[in-house]
């Protein structure tokens, strides 16, 4: 499950790592480059929210301070997580814009990213390769502006039938878990090809939901 924790983290670094890897001058600055993202990434970059996170101890201590903080939410959704959002009210007004602005930038970022990502798999992986290979670039990029679209009403779709955000994070847990272990063997042994690992994401998304929405008690304890 911890290979789903963070992007970049999946066995083999995964499309984000990869695509990265193909983008370099060569084997040499692909493996430098691999190694600076590894210690920036997990070395350098955590330090910031591990310290507001710290400070927020002191800061909030309770949730009795973090409510009131946040005096117009609900107590019932009021957590210890609240802490580290409750710290941006010490930022001055510009640090404050410039975070919003950060933060509004990830999440759009994340979403074109993955909107051309899933295109991309669908049309050039799939539907060029396997379909109709001999059409001109002008089909595939029309076709590419249509999947997108398609993928963003999907996800749209799906959002309104996920109750919250942690029920999304955790059907990816329990997929990274069913597929954990093929993408590890896959470069071990050789019995584990392109096949094998769709398999493996098929079978365990359908689980996922399976025990995500269908059968979500098992042996008395709540999944």
């Amino acid at each position: 499950m911890v290979e789903t924790w963070y992007p970049g983290a999946e066995p083999g670094g995964g499309g984000y790592v990869a695509q990265r890897m193909l983008a370099a001058k060569d084997e040499s600055h692909a493996l430098k480059a691999t190694l600076w993202f590894n210690l920036a990434h997990y070395a350098l970059r955590p330090w910031p929210w591990i310290i507001v996170a710290l400070a927020s101890l002191i800061v909030y201590p309770t949730l009795d301070s973090i409510q009131a903080a946040f005096p117009t939410v609900d107590p019932s959704i009021v957590r210890h997580d609240l802490a580290y959002p409750a710290m941006l009210v010490f930022l001055p007004s510009g640090l404050l814009g410039l975070v919003v602005a950060s933060l509004a930038a990830a999440y759009m970022s994340t979403i074109s990213t993955h909107l051309n990502w899933g295109a991309s798999y669908i049309i050039d992986d799939w539907y060029r390769r396997f379909v109709s290979p001999d059409r001109e670039d002008r089909h595939y990029l029309r076709l590419a502006r249509l999947a997108t679209i398609g993928l963003i009403v999907l996800a749209g779709i799906v959002s309104l039938w996920l109750e919250n955000a942690l029920q999304a994070f955790q059907i990816l847990l329990q997929i990274g878990a069913g597929t954990g272990l093929v993408f590890l063997l896959r470069w071990f042994w050789w019995r584990i090809n392109a096949w094998s690992e769709i398999s493996a994401m098929i079978i365990s998304f359908l689980i996922a939901v399976y025990f995500e929405f269908i059968h979500t008690n098992m042996l008395g304890l709540e999944l």
